[in-house]
């Protein structure tokens, strides 16, 4: 292959669709905008209902790149693969009907996929919009073997983001390594699918190229399956997924310590639990603050009244040596537990020594503590913030 052919691939696109027309100009819109131009940009509508189909065939009439493909509903992995089989591209993306993309998306991923002559390439993408929080911002470039390969996966299981992550959505795939795998993940799977797909990709690629730009845009959308999903109905997807991805675990990644999987096989099936039983008042603790012995004997402000937050309450409230002074939080909605949650703004009426950022997700915690040193007067070295690679919180000192 000449430099220039290199440089310029075909790049295939395809875009699963279903009843998401509010949504999917602007999708389009993005995708047909690129700075990237060498294009073929397939659009599968999988049984729409609604207008989707027929805004579809709007912009295929206007842009010769587009094929549109109508066929029966059948499920997010049946459309990805409805469309990957009509791919012709050297290279193939996923871009999800009710997101959007950077315009020059495209362009940087593959110029850096051809530069490296990797299998895959992944950027950051932006979680709720152009505001929203940026995930995994990684750079660099990693040649993979099987050892690496399974390092990656043993990453993941205890709880630590590695560089390669498990969506689909914000990677370029050389086609033929991603059409040979994607495969394989089941036409009926309709929850975690994406992570089906990883545990075996992560053996057949040879390099990867991550990018730390924030380049894709993931809506957030309270109708979407991850958010409707609940009770009973989620307890059985999410409990059969976590059983399919221990079997992968044991079969495709053989050299990863057995009690590493048991651990992280029992510790998914309490974080469902928790998850589901949390809205009706009922808590499962599961994150825990491991320096107790800092508390002991001193004044406790918890901030945050999710999860982490309410984790923290309960296995603090139980030790008669530390004294909870408040629990704040910036949406101080009740919840049926111990103390009143107070808006963060009555932080400054109270007496203490520290306060605990219970949040999880580090960027925002971060933020959080910016927000409590700049806008509440709240000494840095009074905060207990970010958290170890179980989830447990610590408090990051200067060491000086």
């Amino acid at each position: 292959m000449h430099a220039s052919s290199r440089m310029t691939p075909l790049l295939s696109v395809v875009v699963p669709i279903y009843n998401i027309e509010e949504y999917l100009k602007p999708c389009i819109d993005s995708i047909c905008g690129q700075t990237y131009t060498n294009l073929e940009i397939i659009l599968v509508d999988d049984g729409s209902t609604d207008s989707s189909g027929s805004i579809c065939d709007c912009y295929a009439k206007k842009d010769a790149r587009i094929k549109v493909i109508h066929k029966e509903n059948g499920g997010l992995v049946s459309a990805r693969k409805a469309g990957m089989r009509q791919a012709n591209g050297e290279l193939i993306a996923n871009i999800d009907g009710d997101d959007w993309i950077a315009e020059s998306m495209f362009e940087h991923m593959v110029r850096r996929l051809s530069e490296e002559d990797a299998d895959v390439v992944q950027c950051a993408y932006k979680e709720g919009g152009l505001d929203g929080i940026t995930r995994f911002p990684f750079a660099g470039v990693s040649n993979i073997d099987s050892q690496i390969s399974d390092d990656i996966i043993a990453t993941w299981l205890e709880d630590i983001v590695p560089f390669f992550t498990s969506q689909i959505f914000n990677k370029i795939y050389k086609r033929d390594i991603f059409c040979t795998i994607y495969e394989n993940v089941p036409d009926e799977m309709s929850f975690g699918e994406d992570l089906y797909f990883y545990m075996m990709i992560t053996n057949h690629i040879k390099k990867i190229v991550a990018l730390e730009e924030a380049l894709y845009y993931y809506r957030v959308r309270p109708d979407s399956i991850s958010h409707v999903e609940q009770g009973i109905n989620y307890i059985r997807k999410k409990d059969a997924l976590d059983a399919t991805i221990y079997q992968l675990v044991k079969e495709h990644h053989k050299r990863i310590n057995h009690t590493l999987v048991e651990t992280w096989f029992v510790r998914q099936h309490l974080l469902t639990l928790k998850s589901v039983l949390a809205p009706q008042g009922i808590n499962v603790p599961y994150y825990k603050f491991p320096q107790l012995e800092l508390l002991l004997g001193r004044k406790v402000v918890v901030y945050g009244a999710g999860m982490v937050g309410r984790d923290m309450i309960m296995q603090l409230s139980e030790l008669h040596e530390i004294d909870i002074v408040g629990w704040v939080d910036r949406n101080p909605k009740q919840i049926k537990m111990l103390l009143e949650i107070m808006p963060v703004e009555q932080l400054g009426t109270l007496a203490y020594d520290y306060v605990i950022v219970a949040i999880q997700d580090k960027e925002l915690a971060r933020k959080i503590k910016d927000t409590l040193v700049i806008e509440y007067g709240v000494q840095e070295a009074c905060i207990l913030w970010d958290y170890d690679r179980h989830g447990l919180y610590y408090h990051e000192r200067n060491t000086d």
